[in-house]
């Protein structure tokens, strides 16, 4: 009926009717059962289901069928459950019967071409080598269930002077999960490979050779960092609780725990002046590699005259900027930001002569505040109030004479010389540690809601630099640590004087381990939520 001839002879004649048109057939029950009458369905015509010496057995007669049309008929097997898990081709029916009648035209006709239901097909690795080139590594083809979720394999095949650019699935329709897997179809797939020719460059005495890839410059010059070697004294390696020196790590190092790692991890330390790669027409420093053979890079202003990277200070930089304009809260750390967090300064010198009474602690009953183990001073002896009350961890106040209040409750956060006392608000029952988890340690849609000023500009300096290097960069993770790990003027057993120190973010200094992974995904900045924030 496509055929050009057939769809000239139906425009050409009008269209006749058929007398009697049948169409009797047979399930193959050796491997289907329709189960009721109800499963099959047709465009036109009538259908009956009855058995015939054990086989199920279809009859369709189409009145009123005229030439040109195509009725359909559709049914719904179920294919028996010992051949569910079976690899193999399924004939659905077995010999189709069709009887028609037109124009005094009798016409009785059998076939054994019935459709078949295939359970495999073949996912074909097409190496696709370029021309005078031998690929080796080439997955084998492999057999899959029909709706089966394929992994495309991670192993990189190598072909000499080529760099190897990923597989490509070239069969249409095909249905991908995401860069890595894809749904089985009811036919066979073919997955290609793609490469670029490794570009030949001359050096200086005019030897011909193929540039490495970065990864690899850094890895030939790197030294595990659990040994002593040239600039570490210590035989059991580096020891991260102290600074880079002559003896404690100055260079390239592998990190020892990723050793066996399909890519080790590499990283620089200390002074050195031998990590700088000129990228997109700008110089970088690289900071180290990733897992997946990448290299992390940090902006390094714009090369000399000479070509050369040696940039310092103001011209290394993109730009400069607090993170935040908005000092109110301290939720407003981070590359992203929360929230703001109420903030409450107040002059003393404003505040009338009166007793104001502090706590170290407070008790919320469901109305009210109380405040616990207080202390009362005089608002007029502000260095009394700074020093030996405030300072002296009593950091809860009514900012009256009361020792009972409905919210908000003030929390002292600092002091300053100029008689200025800056507090968070705290309601209904919250303390100053809740304040803390709230600001800094929320969840990700609450702690990462607002750009910083930072990333504001840095986005809009990629969309005006990088977009047409987009190819080569990785979506890896950049940690903007928000970890608490002291709280100095947020607790209240932290005694000082001026009361002017925030938390302190991110490991202590003196850890003596070295963790290359992110403690909270939600502050690992990425595209991508799949391998951190995705913010």
């Amino acid at each position: 009926m496509k055929t050009l001839n057939n769809v000239l002879f139906d425009a050409s004649l009008s269209p006749n009717t058929y007398e009697n048109f049948q169409v009797i057939d047979y399930i193959d029950d050796r491997y289907f059962d329709l189960e009721k009458e109800e499963d099959i369905t047709v465009s036109n015509g009538e259908v009956k289901l009855e058995e015939e010496n054990g086989t199920q057995k279809i009859t369709w007669t189409i009145s009123d069928l005229r030439t040109g049309e195509e009725p359909q008929l559709t049914m719904k097997l179920k294919l028996k459950e010992e051949y569910v898990s079976e690899s193999g081709v399924f004939p659905t029916n077995e010999q189709p019967q069709i009887t028609t009648k037109i124009k005094n035209q009798e016409e009785n006709v059998s076939t054994t071409e019935t459709p078949s239901i295939q359970s495999e097909y073949q996912v074909i690795y097409d190496s696709n080598a370029p021309s005078g080139c031998t690929v080796e590594d080439i997955p084998s083809n492999q057999y899959h269930f029909v709706l089966d979720t394929v992994e495309i394999p991670s192993e990189k095949p190598s072909c000499n002077g080529y760099e190897f650019k990923g597989w490509e699935i070239v069969t249409d329709s095909v249905e991908e999960i995401n860069d890595n897997y894809f749904i089985m179809p009811e036919s066979n797939v073919t997955i290609r490979a793609k490469w670029s020719k490794v570009k030949l460059e001359k050096t200086m005495s005019g030897e011909v050779y193929s540039p490495s890839y970065l990864y690899d410059v850094i890895k030939e010059h790197a030294v595990m960092d659990n040994i002593a070697s040239t600039y570490v004294s210590s035989r059991s390696g580096i020891q991260f609780g102290y600074i880079s020196s002559d003896t404690n790590g100055k260079g390239i190092y592998e990190l020892s725990e990723t050793e066996n790692d399909e890519f080790p991890i590499y990283y620089y330390r200390g002074d050195i002046n031998n990590n700088h790669v000129k990228f997109a027409g700008y110089c970088w420093e690289i900071v180290r590699t990733t897992s997946t053979g990448g290299v992390k890079l940090i902006y390094d202003g714009e090369p000399g005259t000479d070509g050369i990277c040696n940039k310092t200070g103001t011209d290394s930089q993109i730009g400069k900027s607090a993170f935040s304009t908005d000092n109110s809260s301290l939720s407003n750390v981070g590359y992203m930001v929360g929230p703001t967090y109420g903030r409450l300064s107040i002059d003393m010198n404003n505040v009338s002569d009166s007793d104001w009474v502090y706590g170290n602690d407070v008790v919320w009953d469901g109305n009210k505040y109380t405040l616990v183990d207080t202390v009362t001073s005089s608002t007029a002896d502000w260095l009394h109030e700074r020093y030996d009350v405030i300072g002296s961890g009593h950091r809860y106040t009514c900012r009256s004479d009361k020792s009972q209040c409905s919210s908000p409750v003030s929390y002292v956060t600092s002091v300053s010389d100029m008689h200025t006392m800056y507090s968070i608000l705290l309601y209904g029952g919250d303390k100053v540690d809740d304040a803390i988890a709230e600001m800094v340690q929320s969840d990700n849609d609450i702690r990462n809601q607002d750009d910083s000023t930072i990333k504001t500009y840095i986005d809009t300096w990629f969309e005006n630099n990088l977009l047409d290097y987009q190819d080569y960069l990785e979506d890896t993770p950049w940690c903007n640590d928000r970890t608490v790990y002291q709280k100095n003027n947020m607790d209240n057993n932290y005694v000082i004087h001026t009361l002017e120190h925030g938390l302190a973010f991110g490991i202590n200094g003196r850890d003596s381990t070295l963790t290359l992974d992110c403690p909270d995904a939600n502050d690992a900045f990425t595209v991508n939520s799949e391998n951190g924030n995705g913010k």
